[in-house]
């Protein structure tokens, strides 16, 4: 992977373009799977791991990590009637 930023043609070879600064940036790969017991955890897990593996050469670093879910332990509030007050009319 070049850090070079391209060089544009209008620029005359005496000038150099100001250096691209590095923007650092994290992608986050959510996988959501249901397993009826350990074995296929941690099948799933594997194969997981087997297709994220072909990433690997192409980016320093490669994070994965499993976590089961957190049931919730209250439920999610209703949706509100009317979103925005404005909207109200009055007459």
């Amino acid at each position: 992977m070049s850090l070079e930023s391209p060089r544009p043609e209008s620029i005359d070879a005496g000038q150099r373009p100001a250096p691209a600064r590095l923007i650092k940036r994290k992608a986050v790969i959510t996988v959501e799977y249901e397993a009826l017991d350990n074995f296929d955890v941690r099948a799933q897990e594997s194969e997981i791991r087997r297709v994220l593996s072909d990433l690997q050469p192409r980016f320093d670093r490669l994070d994965v990590r499993f976590q089961d879910r957190r049931p919730r332990s209250v439920p999610r509030a209703a949706a509100p009637d009317r979103i925005w007050t404005r909207d109200r009319r009055t007459s």
